[in-house]
């Protein structure tokens, strides 16, 4: 089987007329199972990048989003999730999500979503 995870990412708003953007980098990713998947977010018009909190979702089919793990200054994982299969990291505007060993269970839709602390 091939493991085909598909990214989509949230679209701008607004905030106090300064619009904050979120983009994907990649449409689709199809990896073979055992591999590593690499997901990336663009974030631009967030006036302080070190205060962004960004939160990686996972959608299944027919299931609703369910929260991966939110990166602050490192990773902060929700119950069910683990650093051994799933990490993120920043550089510079881009943040990084990481599936390690992808498998059959990994298939979905996948999205960024941003906090810009105040």
């Amino acid at each position: 089987f091939v493991v085909a995870l598909h990214y989509f990412v949230n679209l701008s708003f607004a905030d106090n007329f300064a619009a904050v953007r979120l983009k994907q980098l990649e449409l689709s990713i199809t990896k073979a199972p055992g591999r590593t998947a690499k997901f990336t977010c663009a974030v631009s018009g967030v006036a302080n990048l070190d205060s962004t909190v960004i939160h990686w979702y996972r959608a299944r089919a027919g299931q609703a989003p369910e929260r991966i793990l939110y990166y602050s200054s490192g990773d902060n994982y929700d119950p069910g999730f683990t650093k051994a299969k799933h990490s993120s990291n920043k550089v510079n505007n881009i943040f990084t999500l990481t599936i390690s060993k992808a498998s059959e269970e990994d298939n979905g839709y996948y999205y960024c979503a941003c906090w810009d602390v105040h």
